[in-house]
């Protein structure tokens, strides 16, 4: 169990102004005020929500399945099952795995071809009852056109029956930018925080103490976060 300092009986204001000396902002946020995403430096998005919201999927509204696929790569392929709900964006569930984008295109139609763990498994059984059927299917526009063996990413997914549609193709700087606007609307349940947790995450890189360069850093460091 974690308290606040100022619920201990022995640290007052007098206490804390002298602990916080020199320290910084960062420092304060993780060591005294259990603010582990306000200690990060360079967030990305400063405004995200923290916490949870219960959602329920709701067949009578529109699903939307977003899949950013690693074709192939030392990166996971990440999937987001959300519902619009009024101006908000309700995110049900997230999962990240890794694996090919045919095997990935099969897993998201409820017949894995590769071997499947506990984790997955549970997001399985809750996908199949979200009406996936008659879900959009929408998937990055960078690489979907990508070759993988003698088929592309749109081939492999076209092949079990989904077509993958394509949204606009941004900058990086563009999709930020449009993302923190929206941050508003977004709301997850329980079971995307993951999802959240890399969105809270991600970060610009820090500047070395040595650098004298004032221009600012407009691609967030490339990690676990960036799916």
């Amino acid at each position: 169990m974690r308290y606040h300092w100022s619920e201990h009986p022995l640290y007052d204001t007098k206490w804390y102004n002298e602990k916080i000396k020199g320290m910084s902002k960062e420092k304060v946020a993780s060591e005294l005020e259990i603010d582990y995403n306000t200690a990060i430096v360079g967030r990305v998005y400063t405004d995200f929500p923290k916490e949870p919201t219960v959602l329920i999927y709701d067949p009578n509204k529109p699903l939307y399945i977003a899949i950013d696929n690693s074709h192939g790569g030392v990166d996971p392929n990440a999937v987001i099952v959300m519902q619009p709900d009024g101006v908000y964006w309700n995110i049900l569930d997230y999962i990240e795995y890794k694996s090919t984008p045919e095997d990935s295109a099969y897993f998201l139609t409820c017949q894995p071809k590769m071997q499947i763990d506990d984790r997955m498994y549970r997001f399985m059984e809750r996908y199949m009852s979200y009406n996936w059927k008659r879900a959009v299917f929408i998937a990055d526009p960078y690489d979907t056109k990508s070759a993988m063996g003698n088929s592309t990413i749109l081939d492999d997914y076209r092949k079990v029956g989904i077509n993958l549609m394509l949204p606009q193709e941004r900058s990086k700087e563009e999709q930020i930018l449009k993302t923190r606007t929206n941050l508003y609307r977004i709301r997850y349940n329980d079971n995307c925080l993951d999802f959240a947790s890399a969105i809270m995450n991600a970060r610009y890189p820090e500047r070395s103490e040595n650098s004298t360069s004032t221009k600012a850093f407009t691609l967030p460091v490339h990690d676990w976060t960036s799916h």
